[in-house]
């Protein structure tokens, strides 16, 4: 990687800065989705049960697979597939049509099929409005 990256989309920057930078602060979803394996998760806010009470609508969320942790109430999900990596496990998980990456440490103890609850700390959430554009906090 790079000291310095600059992201483009159809012939047009998208953002520049370090690899971490792009990372931890993505500036649309495009650039949230570009790095990470696997990429953040963009999902419509519509489709969540979030406790982001100036939420519009037509907002998406974006939630970094690592921060996601299995809790014993949250969003409710089922497992689709589990790719267990060693030192880390994948999960690919469904939630009202929509998939969900989760990058558990370790082995998870979970099969398809299994419903289960997920959560994640408010602080690390990034929103980005209906054009991709990511809005404050996160």
């Amino acid at each position: 990687m790079a000291d310095q990256v600059v992201l483009l989309k159809d012939g047009k920057i998208v953002q520049v800065g370090a690899p971490a930078e792009l990372y931890e602060q993505p500036s649309t979803g495009f650039a949230a989705q570009f790095l990470g394996t696997p990429p953040m998760n963009v999902l419509p806010i519509t489709e969540l049960e979030t406790q982001i009470p100036e939420a519009d609508g037509s907002w998406f969320l974006g939630i970094r697979p690592e921060k996601i942790r299995i809790v014993d109430s949250g969003l409710p999900v089922e497992v689709s597939a589990v790719d267990y990596m060693g030192a880390e496990t994948v999960l690919r998980l469904k939630h009202h049509g929509n998939t969900l990456m989760a990058r558990i440490d370790g082995r998870a103890e979970a099969v398809p099929g299994d419903r289960l609850h997920i959560a994640w700390n408010q602080n690390d959430v990034h929103l980005f409005d209906k054009a991709g554009t990511r809005l404050g906090g996160g």
